[in-house]
């Protein structure tokens, strides 16, 4: 941990999401703020675009410029293969803007799915309280550092009730 002073925390991260989410309420309400911090979580390059959306499908984040931008359809896939518990993945994988996937695993205590295409990368899809939270891995990248970078603003999110 740094102390920076700047927000009376001792966590950089902390700090990094407090001014993102001001920067973004200030000028208007967005969750477009939580891609910067996930991305800043993964200061490697391990997330390229990610992307909030709602238990139902709904996008949280389309207006964001490294937003991943799945279709409506494939995000109703999504929504319901992470509400069966990634029961839908293994017969189908995981599409997202029409690249298909492969199913890796879904752990269930963690409410996490992953997913790895060669030559495309990783994909990681992750439930918070009320949120779905996707993230690429470009190929070649540590998709551990992805997946914790993931868990991190997941167990944010749910701490605040989100």
């Amino acid at each position: 941990p740094i102390s920076t002073g700047l927000c009376g925390s001792t966590e950089v991260d902390v700090c990094v999401l407090y001014f993102n989410i001001l920067l973004s309420k200030t000028s208007k309400m967005s969750w477009d703020a939580y891609v910067d911090t996930l991305i800043s979580y993964a200061p490697d390059g391990s997330i390229d675009r990610a992307a909030l959306f709602g238990h139902d499908g709904g996008m949280w984040t389309p207006s964001h410029a490294k937003a991943l931008k799945p279709s409506d359809a494939e995000m109703k896939k999504i929504a319901n293969g992470m509400q069966n518990k990634g029961g839908d993945f293994g017969a189908n994988g995981i599409t997202i803007e029409g690249i298909k996937y492969k199913f890796l695993r879904y752990d269930e205590e963690a409410n996490l799915a992953l997913g790895k295409l060669k030559g495309q990368g990783g994909i990681v899809i992750q439930l918070s309280t009320q949120a779905i939270v996707i993230a690429h891995c470009p190929e070649g990248n540590q998709q551990g550092n992805c997946n914790n970078a993931v868990a991190k603003l997941v167990d944010y999110l749910r701490s605040t009730g989100y």
